[in-house]
């Protein structure tokens, strides 16, 4: 019997936490002070910038930022 394949989605939720303030904490891999999502085999891709992106059904552009209104950088 092989095991089921998560998604997408439910490998990047299992590595958020919920903190004290709310907000929803990378676990995972990092890059510097940022987390860290390895979409699939070839993309690896900023875990704040990849949560922008699915809850705004958007790409962001070369050069678009995304701000933490918490200042937290790991806060996704």
């Amino acid at each position: 019997m092989s095991k089921s394949k998560k998604t997408e989605a439910e490998r990047f939720r299992k590595k958020i936490e919920v903190d004290e303030d709310g907000c929803w904490i990378w676990t995972g891999s990092r890059r510097g002070n940022y987390g860290s999502f390895r979409v699939d085999v070839n993309t690896v891709q900023a875990s704040h910038r990849y949560a922008y992106e699915r809850a705004n059904g958007r790409k962001l552009k070369k050069g678009e930022i995304v701000l933490h209104l918490c200042d937290k950088p790991l806060c996704v």
